[in-house]
């Protein structure tokens, strides 16, 4: 006996419950993001060392995201302004949540000699990159299919208007589409850790200039 299968007809009640859950879901997701970059901020506040401070954000705020891997890179001008975009210090978090403290091959590396020389203006400018690897330039997609990511989203870091580094996520496992919404509480992160650069470069002032009326002889 041979049986006829029916087509499924589509129910609404179905679209809308899907439609339910993915709304409930991204309200979650960017709950978890919020809280992670209110942790991050009290870590900002809590310690002046970036060392120290940067390390904590990036394990925090990676398992919020759900991404596979999160960097936080600093140009390398010892805190003062660098128009070339040397990269420097390299503070970088994966799913395996296993904390790299610094990829070491990629320091003193200028971000065009990377294949990116099509991001650094952009970035430099203050502006977003986020999309998927396929649609990026093929010097840009080759880097990126070179560490298996299949999706990225570069937030730059700005202190003072001068381009210091970028927040990076990418993503391996699947692409990822962000919402504008969660591109903007990303965005509050970067601005956090611009204002704590520039807090360090007027602590670093203001112990050199103690250090020099300390070394002074006094005058009469």
């Amino acid at each position: 006996m041979l049986f006829q299968l029916k087509p499924r007809i589509n129910d609404p009640a179905d679209d809308e419950r899907l439609s339910n859950s993915l709304a409930t879901l991204a309200v979650h997701r960017r709950n978890a993001i919020l809280e992670a970059i209110a942790v991050s901020a009290r870590e900002l506040l809590r310690s002046p060392d970036l060392d120290t401070s940067l390390p904590r954000v990036v394990e925090c705020v990676g398992p919020a995201v759900a991404a596979d891997r999160l960097s936080i890179v600093l140009n390398d001008c010892d805190l003062q302004p660098c128009e070339r975009g040397r990269i420097g210090k390299h503070y970088t978090w994966n799913a395996s949540g296993r904390y790299l403290p610094e990829v070491s091959v990629t320091r003193g590396r200028v971000v065009t000699d990377e294949g990116l020389a099509s991001w650094m203006p952009i970035l430099a400018g203050g502006n977003v990159i986020v999309g998927k690897t396929e649609d990026f330039d093929s010097d840009a997609r080759r880097y990126l299919q070179l560490d298996g990511i299949r999706s990225v989203l570069r937030v730059p870091i700005l202190a003072e208007d001068e381009w210091r580094g970028f927040i990076g996520f990418d993503f391996c496992r699947s692409e990822r589409d962000w919402p504008p919404t969660e591109i903007e509480i990303v965005k509050i992160l970067a601005e956090l850790v611009g204002s704590a650069i520039v807090s360090l470069r007027r602590l670093q002032v203001l112990e050199l200039a103690n250090r020099v009326v300390e070394t002074s002889p006094t005058i009469l």
